[in-house]
């Protein structure tokens, strides 16, 4: 009896541990957003700005040159955070361009991966004037307008806006503070 005891309890015990090293060997460590970039080759201090929109983050870099300025995108999967895409973002003017417009579209499937689409638009705002970054898009039946997100990023000021489809802004526009249109995205307005 005694025996049979002693057999039942060292197979519980081996149990347990055949469990637990089950465990052990199957969790994964969930990447960090610092693992991530460095992966990447993306310097964590150079970060100036990041946003988080639901499981993605919008980060703003400077790029190996300081004077360069970057744009990443990123999502939180259930293994931790992943590197999707990047851009330089373009700080030159041309003409008399007070603001500038560019664009990171990612539809499903991209790079082979099952990942909702996910659509950006973003540039520098130039001119100090500019308080508001007013957008429009028209389609067939209405006219939608709202408003991109000006933040400060070192030196600079980067507007953005997430859309909710593929379609780009119709029309951009920097808006000083007393309401008048210092930029106009329809370059014949300029």
């Amino acid at each position: 009896m005694k025996r049979d005891m002693r057999i039942g309890y060292l197979v519980r015990i081996l149990l347990a541990l055949l469990i637990l090293l089950v465990l052990v060997s199957c969790a994964k460590t969930q990447e960090t957003m610092e693992d991530t970039l460095a992966k990447n080759n993306i310097d964590f201090n150079k970060i100036l700005a990041t946003e988080i929109i639901d499981e993605r983050a919008v980060a703003f870099y400077k790029g190996e040159k300081d004077t360069e300025l970057k744009v990443g995108l990123f999502e939180l999967r259930k293994d931790g955070w992943h590197y999707l895409i990047g851009s330089n973002i373009n700080k030159e003017l041309t003409g008399s361009q007070q603001a500038s417009v560019e664009t990171i579209d990612i539809e499903s499937g991209f790079q082979g991966m099952q990942i909702p689409s996910f659509y950006l638009e973003y540039g520098i705002v130039h001119n100090l004037n500019i308080k508001t970054i007013k957008l429009q898009m028209a389609d067939e039946s209405e006219i939608k307008e709202t408003e991109g997100k000006i933040i400060s990023v070192g030196q600079d000021r980067i507007w953005y806006k997430v859309r909710d489809n593929k379609k780009i802004y119709n029309l951009i526009q920097g808006i000083a503070e007393d309401g008048s249109i210092v930029f106009d995205s329809r370059p014949w307005l300029n």
